[in-house]
């Protein structure tokens, strides 16, 4: 038998990983991500009572409709990405979740506002699972670290839904909240270039 021996990272040494700019790459990413599925969850119930004038219990089932989205798109996610190449699959995912943000800008139907948050859920909902993948391949023998240090930015959920509170109560409409989140997303626009593109930093 091989006796294994375990290290325990100290709070120093995980947080020492942020000197690697990949790693902190990766942690933004997590950070939004976070950040744009609370704050869709916030924002396209009162946009569709804003856009639309829905009363606020049907307005709430839009959740469901992003929810039931996410739930799809993580069962294809795992069949799709045995039969095809991560990047060409995550970077499908960047876009077709943009695609689904610009529909719920551009459209005044309530059925296009609809396939825009789901094809907003369908691109989500494998973009954390494939980050999180890339860290540790990355640097497979810090995979406690890492682990536990893109976990914390689960704290993106309270970072960026104050700052769209203060963009809609600024301009009065939920509209300039979804574009908000829009310009975020385009984050992962450039994270296509550092992950797949261009290896260094």
């Amino acid at each position: 038998e091989q006796e294994e021996q375990v290290q325990t990272a100290s709070l120093g040494q995980t947080f020492s990983l942020f000197k690697d700019g990949r790693i902190l790459m990766f942690f933004v990413g997590i950070l939004v991500l976070v950040g744009v599925d609370v704050g869709m969850n916030i924002t396209f119930p009162k946009y569709l009572t804003d856009t639309f004038s829905m009363d606020v219990e049907k307005a709430g089932m839009g959740n469901s409709v992003y929810f039931f989205a996410r739930t799809v798109g993580s069962f294809l996610g795992g069949v799709l990405l045995m039969k095809y190449a991560e990047k060409n699959f995550f970077i499908a995912s960047v876009f077709l979740g943009f695609a689904g943000l610009v529909l719920m800008l551009a459209v005044k139907e309530l059925w296009a506002a609809y396939a825009g948050v789901v094809l907003f859920g369908l691109g989500y909902s494998n973009l954390f699972g494939i980050i999180m993948a890339n860290a540790i391949k990355h640097r497979p023998e810090k995979s406690n670290e890492i682990s536990a240090l893109l976990v914390m930015g689960i704290s993106g959920g309270g970072v960026l839904p104050p700052l769209m509170g203060v963009i809609t109560d600024a301009t009065g409409t939920q509209w300039a909240a979804l574009l908000t989140i829009a310009a975020v997303w385009l984050y992962l626009f450039w994270l296509i270039r550092r992950m797949y593109l261009r290896k260094s930093l």
